[in-house]
């Protein structure tokens, strides 16, 4: 008896804000990468492109996104946003439009969602040969605001050192989404010498929201620093903060 198996593996690429070109994921593309929806402009055009020789099925869905209290990202289905098609075929090396806008109206505050772009397996294999499909799956945001642009801002809200653990808090004060793109810890030391840290990479932080990173001191450092400093650069802005550092914050 033959026996054919196929073995299916799920890549999921998430578009960031910092990407200035159209994000690609093996055998399409997707322009734009964010989507921007008010009343003023109610509909935009995705355009998907197959990068391959290869003939694709793609399937499109919605979800609200949210983030919880820890900043994490949460998903639930919505039916605010309107597109076609929702099921669709592309020829190789061939693109396809589809229409995406929404039915409800914009309130005061920004509203975020997502639009998942994901590719529908065929597992046509050999009668002798395993078959090995990517599935593609491209998750773009989407921002519907009202007719004017809301603001944003953030703060550092909260900087705890612990020992050779350093906690960073930042939280989202505006009323738009900003996109953390770098955070920077420098540590300095009472004989005047610095302590770099290695810089973190941010996320999407959605308005209200806030999220903690954490940043480990080398052995024995936190006895020798007098402060640190933060930086925080986002899309937006650059904030910063200084946590003086006390003898008693060293102690475990």
């Amino acid at each position: 008896m033959k026996f054919k198996f196929v073995f299916v593996i799920l890549i999921t690429i998430f578009i960031c804000a910092a990407m200035h070109k159209a994000a690609h994921a093996g055998s399409f593309r997707v322009l734009p990468i964010k989507v921007f929806l008010d009343q003023n402009n109610r509909m935009e055009t995705m355009r998907i492109r197959n990068e391959s020789d290869e003939k694709v099925t793609i399937q499109i869905k919605t979800v609200k996104w949210d983030q919880d209290e820890r900043g994490v990202d949460v998903y639930e289905p919505t039916k605010d946003l309107i597109f076609f098609p929702r099921i669709f075929s592309i020829e190789g090396n061939e693109e396809r439009m589809v229409k995406v806008g929404y039915q409800k109206q914009p309130s005061s505050a920004e509203t975020t969602y997502r639009i998942f772009i994901e590719e529908i397996p065929e597992t046509s294999a050999g009668a002798n040969q395993p078959a090995l499909k990517m599935i593609l799956k491209m998750s773009v945001p989407v921002f519907l605001a009202s007719g004017k642009t809301p603001a944003k801002a953030g703060e550092i809200d909260k900087l705890e050192l612990n020992g050779n653990s350093l906690s960073v808090s930042i939280s989202n004060t505006g009323a738009s989404y900003f996109f953390v793109k770098n955070i920077k810890v420098t540590g300095n030391k009472g004989n005047g010498e610095s302590l770099p840290l290695p810089d973190k990479h941010g996320w999407y932080l959605l308005k209200g929201t806030s999220r903690k990173y954490l940043f480990d001191l080398p052995e024995g450092a936190c006895n020798e620093l007098k402060d640190l400093h933060v930086q925080i650069e986002t899309d937006n802005e650059v904030f910063e903060k200084i946590l003086n550092v006390q003898k008693s914050m060293c102690e475990i």
